[in-house]
């Protein structure tokens, strides 16, 4: 069984397996450009942060992600009946970026707040990545298959 229907699915519907594909797109892209702002920001000292950067960075960001994940596929479901691809990358990207901000407000203690530049950085980072996360799943998913696809059955 390959999760497709013939042509009776909304259009927008996804596989359990394309869902968590988009998950661990948004993540590695998150990697990538953790990985460009360590290059970017320290300088010569890169070789000896990019290492802690990766391991708590990467592990933050994992955690992050499969405690987001619920909510992203929540929203996958609500939107699959939604043709406009700027709704979808919109409504992600602001899921995004409210991840980013809880993470931020979480783990600063309250170091960072609103007001801060960092805490619309990192949102923008964020809801960047997972809008990447998506346009690349979606992309590979077209290119797979064209055909409309079966919905998520959820027990």
């Amino acid at each position: 069984m390959t999760g497709r229907s013939s042509g009776t699915a909304p259009p927008r519907a996804f596989t359990l397996r394309e869902f968590w594909r988009g998950v661990f797109a948004a993540w590695l892209a998150f990697l990538i450009v953790l990985v460009l702002f360590a290059l970017l920001f320290a300088g010569g000292g890169v070789l000896m942060i990019l290492p802690s950067t990766l391991l708590i960075g990467g592990t933050i960001s994992a955690i992050t992600a499969l405690l987001g994940s619920p909510v992203a596929f929540a929203l996958g479901r609500v939107l699959r009946d939604v043709r406009s691809t700027p709704v979808h990358l919109l409504l992600f990207g602001l899921l995004g970026a409210i991840i980013g901000v809880v993470v931020v407000l979480a783990m600063s203690r309250g170091g960072a707040g609103f007001g801060d530049p960092y805490t619309w950085m990192v949102a923008g980072i964020t809801a960047l990545c997972v809008d990447i996360g998506w346009c690349w799943t979606s992309r590979r998913r077209r290119r797979e298959d064209p055909r409309p696809q079966a919905p998520v059955s959820v027990p």
